[in-house]
């Protein structure tokens, strides 16, 4: 079993930042409720990767889907 999450990417940070676990539903449906872990000043891109239930503080990848420059 695994949860999708979503990643803000700030270039002013080191790391992306969690934006929150979610799931697809079984007809494909998909909300994203987005609840940044710690404050973001500039966010450039935002990425998804599939992780255990819960999600993870630092990503290991591959991210699956990328939207903006990161």
């Amino acid at each position: 079993v695994a949860q999708y999450q979503l990643w803000i990417v700030d270039p002013s940070r080191e790391q992306p930042v969690d934006g929150g676990v979610f799931d697809v539903r079984a007809d494909g449906t998909v909300v994203i409720p987005v609840r940044a872990a710690l404050k973001v000043a500039d966010a450039k891109a935002f990425a998804v990767t599939r992780e255990k239930p819960g999600g993870v503080v630092v990503s290991k990848g591959p991210m699956l889907l990328v939207l903006g420059k990161t």
